[in-house]
């Protein structure tokens, strides 16, 4: 059942890349530091973080080369010169001031810093102890991990077309390509280390001063990834690793041909077969990570949409069953109290639902979309039960000051009548952001989470993401930090006061 905390509370939706920094990217060091500080002195006490795992060039949180381990561009180089790991000198200065973050250009930058922290690393005699430590703890992923980055580098970023004999991982010559390359595997598995070592700092930091961290599990792991090649049995693939079908979304409103999502449905049946194994190590890793997992896609643990690999679209698709009532089960008996939020979004249906309730896990409800329909609307404030999550909009919607721009551009009077009526039924604040941000959290819903695009009253070019597409601006949004003011710290603590949150 439920290992949710249902005391009254708010939250802020960040993704930790936006804390603007001198490096190019935020981190897990100073600039969360100062973010989680920032939300002690408003009265928030939930942070919410897209996923954290090891990225591509471009960046998208969800479309991760492991369902483990952490991304490295997220480590604090500052951090390392405290610890001794790199000296002042090392810590390059020359970095361009960006209104962007360009992750590959990021990466290129801290990645040498990254391998002169490394050598120093190896020349410290009370390093072996504390790296022996790690991979005795994180051995069952961590050196697969270390391997497939070091392959992707030499190979490209689809394991299907790596040298046969390495793509199915024969041992020799595995051993070979191991004894050729362990300085360059060594340094990934030090990443790794430095990245939990950071991570696990500042989530003691955040606990010191009562903010909860809040992740998410993407439903869907990327077809190149170091699960999938490592554990091809797990996923519906055929003899020489491509996908037979892809997973995604039947055709609806939105899109006439439906959507392909380039990622595999799993083997359901061996799964089963290995009692869930790679799943249960898969939420207990990220348990340890966070107080808080939203499930993604929850749809995906009743039936998912699959369509054959070769098809155009998604049109031929069909339902295919999932075993979450069964693999949530083996969850509670070897994990136990489940943190789990369930991003029930979308066409559910009543078995969703009933898969959500059954389990206790909080559903969530969007006040962007609250404006259309009748007073049956699901997302309207009344109609928020208490245990949901609320949102202002997520990290996938425009902010909402973009949103209402929009809706004026397109003179959706209708939309907008209807939202001045609900809206000052609980706000008499003069922005449009503020009477949402109060609204939401005068519902009845026993959390609140805020995009801090938001937070701020920022418009349509702060949107973090417009899914379905590959614009190269998708999470490349930055936040100045000069922006946490006391000031606005300040009102939120009072807007958290009134309404019960503090």
């Amino acid at each position: 059942m439920s290992g949710i905390d249902f005391t009254r509370r708010y939250g802020v939706l960040l993704h930790p890349t936006a804390l603007k920094t001198p490096w190019g990217i935020g981190d897990i060091g100073k600039s969360s530091r100062k973010l989680v500080d920032w939300l002690h002195e408003s009265g928030a006490t939930v942070w919410q973080l897209l996923p954290t795992g090891v990225t591509d060039k471009w960046g998208c949180p969800y479309s991760s080369y492991s369902a483990f381990g952490g991304n490295p561009m997220l480590i604090c180089l500052e951090d390392l010169v405290a610890d001794g790991l790199l000296s002042e000198s090392q810590l390059i200065t020359s970095w361009d001031d960006y209104t962007k973050v360009n992750f590959q250009k990021s990466w290129d930058k801290k990645r040498k810093v990254l391998k002169d922290s490394f050598e120093n690393f190896k020349n410290d005699p009370t390093s072996e102890k504390v790296f022996s430590d790690f991979l005795s703890r994180e051995g069952y992923w961590v050196h697969d991990l270390a391997n497939f980055l070091v392959l992707t580098e030499m190979h490209g970023d689809d394991w299907t077309k790596w040298p046969v004999e390495i793509r199915d991982r024969e041992v020799d010559e595995m051993d070979k390509f191991e004894t050729n390359h362990s300085d360059d595997i060594s340094f990934q598995i030090y990443l790794q280390f430095l990245f939990e070592k950071q991570w696990n700092q500042m989530k003691s930091y955040a606990h010191s001063k009562d903010v909860k961290l809040f992740g998410d599990i993407p439903i869907f792991i990327a077809h190149h990834s170091m699960d999938v090649w490592r554990h091809p049995e797990l996923f519906k693939l055929k003899d020489d690793g491509d996908m037979e079908v892809e997973t995604g979304a039947p055709p609806d409103s939105f899109s006439e041909s439906g959507q392909k999502w380039a990622t595999p449905n799993y083997n359901w049946e061996t799964m089963r077969s290995l009692d869930y194994q790679w799943w249960v190590d898969r939420v207990r890793y990220l348990s340890e990570k966070f107080d808080l997992l939203r499930l993604d896609h929850f749809i995906g643990f009743v039936h998912v949409w699959e369509s054959p690999k070769i098809d155009p679209d998604a049109r031929n698709g069909a339902w295919s069953p999932t075993p979450g009532r069964e693999m949530f089960k083996v969850f509670e008996e070897k994990i136990g109290k489940l943190p789990f939020i369930a991003e029930d979004l979308g066409a559910v249906d009543a078995e969703v639902l009933k898969l959500r309730d059954d389990f206790q896990f909080p559903g969530m409800k969007i006040l962007q979309f609250a404006f259309g329909g009748d007073d049956a609307n699901d997302h309207l404030p009344e109609n928020t039960p208490e245990n949901f999550v609320v949102y202002t909009g997520t990290h996938d919607n425009n902010t909402v000051l973009g949103w209402y721009e929009e809706r004026q551009q397109a003179k959706a009077e209708d939309e907008l009548d209807r939202m001045y009526e609900i809206l000052s039924k609980y706000s008499n604040k003069t922005a449009i952001h503020d009477k949402f941000l109060e609204t939401a959290m005068k519902t009845k819903a026993f959390l609140c989470v805020f995009p801090i695009q938001d937070i701020f009253g920022l418009g349509g070019e702060a949107r973090f993401n417009y899914p379905g597409t590959t614009d190269a601006s998708n999470w490349s949004w930055t936040m100045d930090l000069k922006m946490l003011s006391p000031k606005r710290a300040g009102e939120l603590t009072t807007m958290a006061k009134e309404t019960g949150r503090l």
